[in-house]
């Protein structure tokens, strides 16, 4: 990562910011004057590293998969993660059927998932909560788990990704 900053940091002042998406090795460039010039020659530099370039006109930021791609991303300019920059974070809401249960397993289901007392199920560990009946949401972090979860009660599942803002704190 080191060395893909030192590439980076060259081109920082021709852009509004340059955003890294470590996972699938993308650099987002956000400019509407970026030249090609500039372009091919990240574009090289950034190749050799095994990464890719997609500039982004600032007028496309507000599009879905622009939107998705900075906000799962790492702001060079910021010098920190997009999600964390504008207070929201990638989530799922998983929505699960028990109908294929017995009335002892969907008890068993409801202890191990919430658990008997506060703290003790899946939701805890995951950092999760009910938000309506057969309803979680979870960080993306414990999607693989929630799924493990699921499939281990044999439950039918369907998952949504989607973005929240941070918990504000409820004072009363």
């Amino acid at each position: 990562m080191k060395r893909l900053d030192s590439v980076l940091w060259k081109y920082l002042d021709r852009a509004q910011d340059i955003v890294i998406l470590e996972n699938e090795c993308v650099v987002l460039v956000i400019s509407n004057d970026f030249s090609i010039k500039n372009k091919i020659n990240l574009e090289l530099e950034v190749k050799k590293l095994n990464y890719t370039i997609k500039v982004i006109p600032p007028n496309k930021v507000m599009e879905k998969e622009s939107i998705r791609d900075i906000l799962n991303g790492y702001s060079l300019k910021n010098k920190s993660p997009y999600s964390k920059i504008s207070g929201m974070t990638l989530k799922v809401l998983a929505s699960y059927t028990l109908k294929n249960l017995t009335q002892s397993k969907k008890t068993m289901f409801g202890y191990a998932l919430k658990g008997r007392k506060k703290g003790e199920g899946v939701l805890s560990e995951l950092k999760g909560i009910v938000v309506g009946r057969n309803s979680v949401i979870v960080p993306k972090e414990g999607q693989i788990r929630l799924i493990e979860f699921f499939k281990f009660w044999e439950v039918y599942y369907e998952i949504v990704e989607m973005y929240s803002l941070e918990k504000s704190e409820n004072k009363r």
